[in-house]
């Protein structure tokens, strides 16, 4: 769920705009990726309508409909590499290990819907953003 309570009236906005974000964050078909199919599909519960903004808090919620916390019994004893229960528990005294929480991927998903959000009224607004990689250790992008 995401509820994006400061917003201007009259800004074209609609699901598009936010599902293709939501479409690029979906799991690869690579052996390291997860083997979940998630939809990520958004739906707007208020906020938007006839494609913009009617300067009300944009309420949106996109459901985890592949939830299968059982998956997960076999880690109830081991921190998983790469992924952040370990860091978690440390700082916050709680680890999830059903695969939710903080430390899940699917904790990103109401980013990447705020960043659409914003790129659509940054982009209305006159304002380009360039981002590029500059160097990765000793090997330096030349612009």
């Amino acid at each position: 769920m995401l509820l994006w309570t400061v917003v201007l009236q009259e800004f074209s906005l609609n699901e598009t705009d936010i599902q293709q974000a939501l479409d690029r964050r979906k799991p690869s078909s690579t052996v390291s990726s997860t083997t979940r199919k998630e939809k990520d599909t958004v739906e707007i519960l208020s906020g938007i309508f006839e494609g913009g903004t009617t300067g009300t808090p944009i309420s949106l919620i996109i459901r985890n409909v592949d939830a299968k916390s059982s998956s997960y019994n076999e880690l109830k004893d081991v921190f998983r590499p790469g992924q952040g229960d370990f860091t978690y528990q440390q700082k916050y005294g709680v680890r999830d290990w059903r695969g939710g929480g903080r430390a899940s991927g699917r904790e990103t998903v109401a980013r990447v819907a705020a960043g659409a959000i914003a790129a659509k009224i940054i982009s209305q607004s006159g304002i380009n953003v360039i981002a590029y990689t500059k160097a990765i250790g000793f090997n330096r992008n030349r612009l």
